[in-house]
């Protein structure tokens, strides 16, 4: 159940850490003060400051009341950089990067049609995931928990791939270019 009071976990690039509460509608903005905040960046990209670079950061939907979304730093080294929790405290969304590849995690809302892969049965996105060692991130994934869908292999088209799934569902492509 999404709530009206949440609170948010803030860690950005230049150093601020702390708790946003939406309760008392304090700003980002007026916490860190104005000119540090045109200072900061997001994730590696000067976008708060105006700037227009486009990258591409997918929402992936879990079900509601997950409280562990560890797999993703034990699997991939996903960073979290913050997250906003229900009042049970299961999460409605957290953001995490690997590397600078930024990517949320959102508690699903079935009246939008946005389900987590275990509500239809299925997925209808593979995320590509590139990396210098395939069966070393691999391993990593299936020791987190993930499931092997198909073993990293060499591919004609020069890839080496393996397909898992994560506990929710997702599927990653684990990959690199070989040739």
């Amino acid at each position: 159940m999404m709530t009206t009071r949440a609170e948010c976990l803030v860690q950005h690039d230049v150093g601020v850490y702390g708790y946003i509460s939406f309760q008392n509608k304090t700003s980002y903005r007026d916490r860190l003060g104005n000119e540090r905040y045109k200072q900061s960046t997001y994730h590696g990209r000067k976008v708060m400051n105006g700037s227009t670079e486009t990258f591409f950061a997918p929402q992936l939907f879990i079900p509601s009341g997950v409280k562990d979304i560890g797999f993703y730093s034990r699997a991939f080294g996903a960073v979290e950089l913050r997250r906003w929790m229900n009042d049970d405290g299961s999460i409605h969304v957290a953001e995490l990067k690997i590397d600078r590849a930024l990517f949320h995690l959102h508690e699903e809302s079935p009246a939008k049609g946005l389900l987590a892969p275990g509500r239809c049965n299925g997925t209808t996105v593979l995320v590509g995931l590139f990396t210098t060692e395939v069966d070393a991130l691999m391993d990593r994934a299936v020791a987190a928990g993930g499931k092997v869908v198909s073993p990293a292999r060499d591919y004609e088209y020069d890839y080496r791939q393996g397909e898992i799934e994560d506990p929710f569902g997702h599927r990653w492509l684990i990959q690199k270019k070989i040739a």
